[in-house]
């Protein structure tokens, strides 16, 4: 139900209204790591997404809302359709280690067609503007702190910024079993490619993640493609004719042949982050397998580790 419960002043000075501006909030969508709600203004007719974050760590609640504004301001310059517009972020006056993001409020609407060319779109708009792979601020997947130190090679970045970095606290088999990936598997299937060009990915979309033609939720950087691609595979909802419209704009990576393969690896850093986030379990199992499996046809190995 809407409420006209008090709102900080901090959001309200953010869009430059007096603390007595009359307004209503309305529970709306719902996320593990925040607080979502619908902000309308009855006198300026206008409503607005607001997030809210309360850690134990103040930083964190502040890097990663300023991560997510980064991230949905990439998304909506290149295709100002596909994701809302940051308005503001930052602390909460009145609650302690409090922090907002506000954004423009969207409804959902559009179609999978409609997204998947959207998605399409932004893959292929102008990306990093020197060439390179990472982003200007760090960004969060779920709980997980992502590193986007900028970096020439792609190789390097997935290697050293998402794989190595997500699997340094897991298990030292796992640890082990992605060292071996790195040095085995992710220059020959990543090397093989004819080039890989630097764009603007959502970096978390899985079908939750998308309303209607839009996106929301992002932890963007500039990346390879295809690496959108492996949270989309690993949870479903986007579906053939899904990606037959995304790859009429974005064609498919040459060789070919390699594709699944590609994608596979590139959802590998999902299976590792989500035994990470949630304790192991089918996770943990699904990182071994597909990495002993990827080993044994890339790796030079007969018994992978």
């Amino acid at each position: 139900m809407p409420s006209s419960a008090s709102l900080d002043p901090a959001i309200l000075r953010a869009l430059h209204l007096p603390s007595s501006t009359p307004h209503t909030l309305t529970p709306h969508g719902g996320s593990t790591f925040s607080t979502t709600s619908k902000l309308t203004l009855p006198s300026t007719s206008t409503s607005h997404f607001l997030k809210t974050l309360t850690y134990a760590h103040p930083p964190t609640s502040g890097e990663q809302l300023a991560g997510e504004a980064a991230s949905l301001a990439a998304i909506a310059d290149r295709v100002p359709a596909l994701a809302p517009k940051p308005v503001a972020h930052g602390p909460l006056d009145e609650t302690t280690n409090g922090y907002f993001l506000l954004t423009d409020f969207i409804t959902p609407a559009g179609s999978d067609v409609e997204l998947a060319r959207k998605l399409g779109e932004l893959h292929t708009a102008p990306g990093s503007e020197d060439g390179r792979f990472g982003f200007d601020v760090p960004t969060w997947c779920g709980a997980t702190r992502q590193d986007n130190t900028w970096e020439s090679s792609w190789i390097t970045f997935f290697s050293e910024r998402r794989l190595r970095a997500v699997s340094a606290e897991l298990d030292m088999e796992l640890r082990e079993t992605v060292d071996a990936v790195i040095a085995r598997v992710v220059p020959r299937l990543l090397g093989a490619l004819k080039e890989i060009r630097p764009v603007c990915v959502h970096g978390d979309l899985w079908s939750g993640n998308a309303l209607g033609a839009a996106v929301v939720d992002p932890a963007a950087c500039f990346a390879h493609s295809e690496f959108e691609l492996g949270i989309m595979k690993m949870f479903g909802g986007f579906g053939a004719g899904f990606m037959r419209e995304y790859h009429k704009v974005v064609p498919k990576c040459e060789p070919v042949g390699e594709y699944e393969d590609r994608v596979e690896l590139y959802m590998l850093y999902h299976r590792l982050n989500h035994a990470l986030l949630f304790g192991g379990g089918g996770y943990r199992e699904g990182a071994l397998r597909s990495m002993k499996s990827l080993l044994r046809k890339y790796g030079g190995e007969t018994d992978a580790v």
